[in-house]
This record gives structure tokens, sequence and C-alpha cells, in this order.
């Protein structure tokens, strides 16, 4: 079932920035910040899936998955070591009077991708309302953990991606298995950071 991902531009999880004359897509965002010389690709509100098996409508609260992208400059450099990319776990509570909460700071994150373990350390956690007046506010516990853009490019081409945060609140649920969704994004993701390689100019 599809369902709103209530995430406000990545929940204005960046710095203040500027628009400017990016190539085009209906997925992500680009803008940048001249006064720091970073361009950041963040997620629009979109329609979206949660991550399978980790909630709905029905139990109440879903888990979904988004991501943001930083480099130097407008036009991207794959050799440029500066460029950055987190995962960003979003928690929606579909009951806008939830008090009830799953996850912690630094509660750590890691991934079994076609096989192979990845710990990404400890995420930051903070809380934000996302939604509108017309379907209402939502509860979102966001966890972002910094990763590598290899390991982006590993996700993207893997054929099963597990994972697990493991919460200190003992009812949160166990591990999860990345769905077609976020297969999708990850590739958008990239293919969207290629073309900052060709279509923009430097400074």
């Amino acid at each position: 079932m599809k369902t709103l991902l209530l995430v406000l531009g990545c929940l204005c999880l960046i710095s203040p920035v500027f628009a400017d004359n990016f190539p085009k897509s209906d997925r992500f965002n680009a803008t940048y910040d001249d006064v720091n010389d970073v361009t950041t690709i963040s997620d629009k509100v979109t329609w979206g899936d949660s991550i399978p098996g980790t909630g709905d409508e029905i139990t109440g609260h879903g888990l979904f998955l988004t991501l943001q992208i930083k480099f130097q400059g407008k036009k991207y450099n794959s050799d440029d070591p500066n460029t950055t990319a987190a995962l960003i776990f979003i928690e929606m509570h579909y009951d806008m009077n939830a008090t009830s909460f799953l996850y912690e700071d630094q509660d750590p994150v890691a991934l079994l991708v076609d096989g192979n373990r990845t710990k990404l350390g400890n995420a930051y956690y903070s809380q934000n309302v996302g939604g509108d007046d017309i379907i209402g506010k939502r509860e979102l516990e966001i966890l972002t953990i910094p990763v590598d853009l290899p390991l982006l490019d590993t996700i993207a081409q893997a054929k099963v991606v597990k994972g697990a945060i493991t919460a200190k609140n003992p009812t949160t649920a166990g591990s999860f298995r990345f769905g077609n969704d976020q297969f999708r994004l990850v590739n958008m993701a990239l293919d969207y950071l290629d073309a900052f390689k060709d279509k923009t100019t430097t400074k």
C-alpha cells in the first residue's frame, strides 16, 4: 500500500541554502550554499513505501528510508574526498497523539549487504513533525547515519540488503529488509549525482 512519506524536504535537516540552476529531478532537490560552497542533494516530499515489515497504518507506525548527499562546489567530482552521504531512517507515527517513541540517540545501525556485514556506527537522533493541515500532523523519529559513497554503490547493485537498528527500547522491531522502493531511492540518488559531473559548470 502506498503511503505518504511525510518528510518535508528531508525535514530541513540541511543548513539554509540558495537554489541554483541544477539538473532537474522528480525525486530530489538540489540546493547550493554559496557561503560554504556546498551543494546538497536531498529527497523531496514524495509518495513511497515504508521498509517492508516495519509497520503500516494498521500497526500505527512505519520505518522509511531517505538519504542526503553533499559535495563541494556546483560540479560533482568523483575524486573529491569531501563528498559526504548519510542514510536517514524515519520512523513515522500514524497516530498523531503517539507519545511512545522507539529509538534514542546513538542507537547502533548495521547493514548486511549480500552477506557482507557493515556496522555503520551510532546514529544521530532527532524528532520532528511532518504532514499538513489536510492529512494532519505526524510525529517523526529521525536517525541519521553517515555512509560512504562506495557503500551506496554496493547497495545499488546488491540483490539483498538487510539491516537492523539496535534500539535500547526492547519493544522496537528487529531486523528489516530493503524493498524495491529503497533500492530505487539509492539508484536514483546516484544517477542524479552523476548528472552533476557534466551538466553544470564550476563557479
